[in-house]
């Protein structure tokens, strides 16, 4: 498992590709409370979903870490584009553990 510390600024704004897990797991070691996303139900976890950290500013009270169904332009590049054929369904699932 990696470890990041939220404080590094190469997190904000980047888009996190190739993940080797479909769990994020975010400690605060001041009260040790924790936040674990989860992303998709199936295994192996689907290449092409990415995870976005982002955060308003480096006075800002919160910080994002969003779970996507693959990289911004997907329709573009045809990574990570998902599409569903008429009378078929697909679903994307997260799970948020506080």
């Amino acid at each position: 498992m990696q470890v990041e510390s939220l404080a590094n600024p190469e997190l904000v704004d980047r888009i996190h590709y190739g993940l080797t897990s479909p769990r994020i797991l975010c400690e605060c070691p001041d009260d040790h409370s924790k936040i674990e996303i989860e992303i998709g139900t199936n295994e192996p976890l689907d290449p092409e979903y990415a995870v976005v950290t982002w955060t308003q500013s480096e006075t800002a009270t919160f910080y994002c870490i969003e779970p996507w169904m693959g990289p911004p332009n997907s329709p573009e590049t045809k990574i990570g584009l998902h599409t569903v054929s008429p009378g078929e369904t697909e679903a994307f699932s997260v799970t948020v553990r506080v």
